[in-house]
């Protein structure tokens, strides 16, 4: 098939026509008048949010009962049960298990615990903190956060324990102070 010289022309002209009202430049980049307003170079990066960077207070109180279960064979558990309120998980429980140690002839409570702070409203949360060097008999305490469970999995933080135990150590009291990333 033969290209006529009035086809061959008339394409050389478009492209001509098409290249000149572009600058005569074959690398095409759109103009545009619009003008952004100027920003800090804090404004012009954006962060994702890494949920485990920053702490966030973290305050509960807890009142409840201390039950200690003698077993005739080997020493006792004592069990520490309540209810209080809780940052992030607002009402909800409080529950650990003091295992004794048996030394030379007698039984003691051995030092450290690991509580269980539970939402009521929303069960599948909770956090777990652990108190290394906690005694039944009361005291203040370093603890750690230790994660927990549902949005609690990867809870991390630390904070002050106190603990207040009554009347023949029947019932308690606590405070927890500190800060928890999740």
């Amino acid at each position: 098939m033969k290209i006529s010289s009035f086809s061959r022309s008339a394409g050389v002209a478009i492209a001509t026509a098409v290249l000149a009202g572009c600058g005569g430049s074959h690398n095409m980049v759109p103009q545009t008048d619009v003008s952004l307003p100027s920003m800090t170079p804090q404004q012009q990066t954006v962060q994702l949010a890494d949920p485990l960077t920053s702490g966030k207070v973290f305050d509960a109180s807890y009142s409840g009962r201390v039950t200690t279960k003698d077993k005739r064979k080997s020493c006792p558990t004592t069990t520490i049960e309540g209810e209080g309120d809780a940052s992030f998980l607002h009402q909800s429980s409080e529950y650990t298990t003091i295992s004794w140690v048996r030394v030379l002839s007698g039984c003691f409570p051995a030092p450290g615990a690991t509580f269980t702070l539970t939402s009521v409203s929303h069960p599948e949360d909770s956090i777990l903190l652990k108190v290394p060097g906690m005694f039944i008999s009361g005291g203040t305490f370093n603890y750690k956060v230790a994660g927990g469970t549902g949005r609690f999995a990867k809870a991390r933080g630390h904070g002050t324990l106190v603990f207040t135990v009554y009347q023949g150590y029947m019932t308690y009291s606590d405070k927890w102070t500190g800060t928890i990333r999740f």
